[in-house]
């Protein structure tokens, strides 16, 4: 009767181990790797799909006065900008029912006109985090003053939801926004095409964990390792 094992037994036992630790880790990697594209896919699919709306239409969803004349939901006022309170809401299922974006919407607020992935906006691959279109005229990014902020009006937005309603929580860690602003823009936080915030700071002047501070000639925070950052994308 052999009693215990051997060494030899023993270092192969750890291998295997060593082997299927590895195998998770690379794992969980190629998931959020994976996660990380899809958002930059998913804001590149929208705005396509927008800019798409507002040639076949004349106007662009969500703010298209004849909205129910094509039959796609409620009207809008036809100013040009998305309040996402909303017509932010509205334009989701203005794109959905022209065939333009998968899903099916509310067009309304969860209670206190609150936002939820999968409900009344797009829900992202990355738990819990979902994208909004707003104004810069309606909501709450103003005290941000970016460098670039003057020329935008409508954007899209990408964050997880809260209690404040809007997608102010981060969705993503410093790192991985900054990633993202790399492979789509110019990898700033404060400028170009991708812009970026952070959670529960918003105007503050304070360091929120995503940017230095959210002030202009902000860059992002890459020691923080939390999920800190909403990251926007400009419409126009």
């Amino acid at each position: 009767m052999k009693n215990g094992f051997t060494l030899v037994e023993i270092s192969i036992g750890l291998v295997i181990i060593g082997l299927l630790i590895g195998g998770v880790i690379v794992a969980k990697s190629m998931i959020h790797a994976a996660e990380l594209r899809s958002v930059g896919e998913d804001f590149q699919k929208y705005l396509t799909s927008f800019q798409a709306f507002r040639l076949k239409y004349n106007c662009i969803p969500g703010d298209c006065e004849r909205a129910s004349s094509f039959g796609l939901g409620v009207n809008g006022n036809g100013d040009n900008r998305i309040p996402w309170t909303n017509e932010g809401m509205r334009a989701w299922v203005h794109l959905a029912n022209a065939g333009m974006v998968e899903g099916t919407y509310t067009g309304a607020g969860n209670p206190g006109n609150r936002l939820t992935p999968g409900v009344n906006t797009p829900k992202s691959k990355i738990v819990g985090a979902g994208f909004a279109i707003g104004s810069t005229s309606h909501t709450p990014l103003n005290p941000l003053n970016y460098k670039d902020f003057s020329r935008i009006e409508n954007f899209f937005l990408f964050g997880r939801e809260s209690t404040a309603s809007w997608y102010n929580a981060g969705a993503l860690t410093p790192i991985d926004a900054r990633s993202i602003d790399e492979k789509l823009d110019d990898g700033d936080p404060d400028s170009g095409s991708i812009l970026a915030y952070g959670s529960f700071a918003i105007g503050a002047g304070t360091n929120s964990g995503c940017v230095l501070n959210n002030a202009p000639g902000t860059t992002y925070e890459l020691t923080d390792p939390d999920l800190r950052c909403v990251l926007i994308m400009k419409i126009d």
